[in-house]
């Protein structure tokens, strides 16, 4: 029969919770605007849950990081190959069941700065005929 599902009464499931939770107390971004290739830092805060902790950091360009907490914190550096905008997530995992909450934040990575043409300097020669 499909979708069957059995109760076994020799196993069992454990379950855990965490008094204070585990809460997401910020999520930053060095800066909301980076420009293409900016190296840029997000940083996760957290408190409650128990530990060990992990951060996942997924950036919205397809690309993620895991790093271990400390201390109520977690953050990593990345750079946006592309224009756009994009909404970054982190996921903060405890070692209770019930240790797992998430938050977001977007961003737009723009192009680099242009420089106006009255900035840049040139070099002229000029040649004289004798």
């Amino acid at each position: 029969m499909q979708g069957d599902r059995s109760v076994y009464l020799d196993r069992s499931v454990k379950f855990t919770f965490s008094n204070p939770p585990l809460v997401i107390t910020s999520f930053t971004i060095s800066t909301k605007t980076p420009s293409k290739d900016q190296k840029v830092t997000f940083t996760a805060t957290y408190t409650g849950g128990t530990a060990p902790f992990n951060c996942v950091f997924r950036f919205g360009d397809e690309e993620s990081q895991s790093v271990k907490g400390n201390n109520g914190s977690c953050s990593v550096s990345h750079d946006y190959d592309y224009t756009g905008t994009f909404t970054a997530t982190v996921l903060v995992v405890g070692a209770s069941t019930s240790d797992r909450v998430s938050a977001k934040l977007t961003l737009t990575s723009q192009s680099d700065p242009v420089t106006p043409l009255s900035q840049i300097s040139t070099a002229s020669s000029s040649s004289e005929d004798d």
